[in-house]
């Protein structure tokens, strides 16, 4: 996520990039243009060359704007900063450029409203502090411009205090508004994160089993032919196991279903003691439980099967007293490039079969003549 977020800010960061070169740019043509108005209606001060005007008034202010964005640059795409100290800096950038424009026009006080966008690019960032921070270094570039405004404005009137005031005013409001919004992109975050766990949680419910917590037939089987193509891929074994309770109708029919439930979450249990890293357990169906060994040699698979075989032999059900309950087992391992999730599932069915026809109780591992 934390990765997610920092390639988003990045590119973010160089799309900013790219549109502080386009507004270089458009301020440099205005800037052009008013010279041009200025020199051709002589509006320039007596003591002022349109030599003078145009390196104060252009020149400048554009080489002063483009060197920020060449060092921005440079900073972005040849520097191993953090992340943070990147946005840190596109954000001076953008003030720089707030400072540039309105000290060269400070007889226009409505340019030095151009220090709120700073402010609401660091809010971009969801940054509380680097907002502060934004908000800090805005008011004193706007403090600054408003004064050398007031001090080369020929003629100071009530309206002139007014509307720098009002600029003020206005620079604290789009802080707070900065503000406002980070708090709301939080808690909008926080929702979604949690929406986002709790899909999750209900994705991978949808999994498993009601009863005994283990995974359900379906996701058995998608699971299964993806390690079917994993072992094949990377030329591990691959071995599976169909465990089938034994005379499980018999338990149903003495002791009721509550009781073969308990069975059932009995033998579950066992199975999730037992798991391990390379072990997927599922539920087949009724009384049958798989279990898929990845990247598992046959004979300790069959070493396994053959512990927890003996282990719930020996459980004895409270409820079911003079009760033995066992399972049987059929092993089968990937061996043939033919086999699919369902053909190897039969063969293992038939090897457990094959227990169940020599006496219940016992592991067999699949050969071409189990019947």
């Amino acid at each position: 996520m934390k990765m997610e977020s920092q390639r988003l800010y990045q590119q973010f960061r160089r799309t900013v990039e790219k549109s502080a070169w386009i507004l270089i740019l458009l301020i440099f043509i205005i800037e052009v243009i008013v010279a041009v108005l200025m020199i051709n209606e002589q509006l320039l001060d007596v003591n002022q060359t349109p030599l003078e005007y145009s390196l104060s008034y252009v020149v400048l202010p554009t080489l002063i704007n483009m060197e920020c964005a060449a060092v921005y640059h440079y900073i972005e795409f040849k520097t191993t900063f953090s992340e943070s100290k990147k946005n840190y800096f596109l954000i001076l950038v953008f003030n720089t450029f707030c400072l540039s424009t309105s000290l060269v026009h400070n007889a226009l006080p409505l340019i030095s409203l151009s220090f709120i966008l700073p402010i609401f690019l660091s809010a971009i960032f969801g940054n509380k502090r680097m907002t502060d921070r934004s908000f800090w270094l805005s008011f004193i570039s706007y403090i600054i411009t408003s004064s050398v405004g007031i001090y080369y404005t020929k003629q100071l009137t009530t309206m002139v205090y007014l509307n720098y005031t009002a600029g003020a005013i206005l620079v604290c409001a789009g802080y707070l508004i900065a503000k406002n919004t980070i708090i709301y992109q939080k808690k909008n975050h926080d929702v979604l994160i949690s929406f986002n766990e709790r899909q999750k949680i209900m994705i991978e419910e949808l999994k498993k089993d009601s009863l005994t917590q283990l995974y359900n037939h379906q996701t058995f089987y998608n699971e299964l032919n993806e390690q079917i193509q994993k072992t094949r891929l990377n030329h591990q074994p691959l071995v599976l196991a169909i465990i089938d309770i034994d005379d499980f109708k018999r338990v149903n029919d003495t002791f009721g279903h509550v009781k073969g439930d308990k069975v059932l979450l009995e033998l579950s249990n066992l199975m999730k003691a037992y798991k391990q890293d390379n072990m997927m357990l599922a539920r087949y169906g009724g009384e049958e439980f798989c279990i898929l060994f990845e990247n598992t040699q046959l004979h300790d698979a069959y070493s396994f099967m053959e512990k927890m075989r003996l282990d719930f032999s020996h459980i004895e059900f409270a409820e079911m007293p003079s009760t033995r309950i066992t399972f049987s087992v059929g092993l089968v391992e990937l061996t043939s490039n033919a086999d699919n999730a369902v053909s190897l599932v039969e063969k293992a069915d038939l090897a457990m079969y094959q227990s169940k026809k020599e006496g219940k109780n016992k592991i067999t591992v699949y050969q071409k003549n189990s019947a």
